[in-house]
């Protein structure tokens, strides 16, 4: 059922979940929840600084 799970995932939680070798499937549920909130808040921060960036760069 872990093998599934990770199958489905997208290629970059795969890469992070893969490096663990969960077996434990509540466990690797969890873990992949974790990693994809960390991997929207990345490029949440990303964005905004690229936002941030135009905006400073406008003012010059």
């Amino acid at each position: 059922m872990c093998k599934r799970f990770e199958e489905g995932l997208n290629e970059y939680i795969k890469l992070l979940i893969g490096i663990l070798e969960l077996r434990k499937f509540v466990v690797l549920a969890d873990r992949a929840h974790k990693a994809e909130e960390l991997s929207k808040e990345k490029k949440q921060a990303e964005r905004e600084a690229r936002i941030s960036g135009k905006r400073f760069m406008g003012k010059s």
